[in-house]
């Protein structure tokens, strides 16, 4: 059974963090993320202009499945 949540809630800002190196969470048997909902969106609408900054680890997942945050930046709040 593989890992699941490696990056804990107390955490969850190092997602969207520019540059940081979460290489020590993540394992071969790793086989999901949990990216905190509305906590992310409102990190990313709060320090990222509602865009995942590309060198962050968000910015990294969204290009490599080919999502485009520029097409629907997070925007307003989360209710």
């Amino acid at each position: 059974m593989g890992t699941s949540y490696p990056i804990n809630f107390s955490r969850r800002q190092a997602l969207a963090r520019p540059n940081e190196n979460l290489d020590r969470f993540f394992h071969e048997d790793t086989v999901s993320i949990h990216l905190y909902g509305r906590r992310m969106r409102a990190i990313m609408r709060k320090n990222h202009g509602g865009i995942p900054h590309p060198d962050s680890l968000v910015g990294r997942l969204v290009a490599k499945h080919g999502i485009v945050p520029q097409d629907a930046p997070i925007a307003g709040r989360d209710d």
